[in-house]
């Protein structure tokens, strides 16, 4: 009886755990950009310019004030030109309103990116996309 509880344990653990995808364990980040903090990015979670995530994540760029967009360097694994809209230019140039846009991003590797009108003032970031950690199975005793 035990061992046929153990089983049924461990295979409603593996059942659950096997039904959810990649994208039920993703995460949002936020990055501020403009604002009282003046032509940067803020990443919420570092306080800085770079945002590190798993792939499958997003990330939501909120202007806080000014007229910027974010917009990744030339040749970036994901690629995006965001700011009341997301496409290629002219949708997503520099725009004053207060605007928000989520990116997901698929692929593992370092994604710089910048804002058109501030870029040349220092106004750039970093997102590092890392591979996510996989679930292990388990057996419960």
């Amino acid at each position: 009886m035990r061992s046929m509880l153990r089983k049924t344990r461990t295979a409603l653990i593996v059942a659950t755990f096997g039904l959810a995808s990649a994208s039920a364990w993703a995460a949002n980040h936020n990055v501020t950009v403009g604002g009282s903090a003046g032509l940067v990015f803020v990443d919420a979670g570092t306080g800085t310019n770079v945002t590190n995530i798993a792939a499958g994540d997003t990330v939501t760029f909120t202007n806080s004030g000014g007229t910027h967009n974010a917009a990744s360097d030339p040749g970036a694994v994901t690629a995006f030109h965001c700011s009341n809209a997301c496409g290629t230019a002219p949708i997503g140039n520099p725009n004053g309103s207060a605007w928000s846009a989520t990116i997901t991003f698929p692929t593992p590797g370092t994604i710089p990116y910048h804002c058109d009108a501030h870029q040349s003032f220092g106004m750039v970031g970093t997102i590092n996309v890392t591979v996510p950690v996989d679930l292990q199975s388990f057996k419960i005793d």
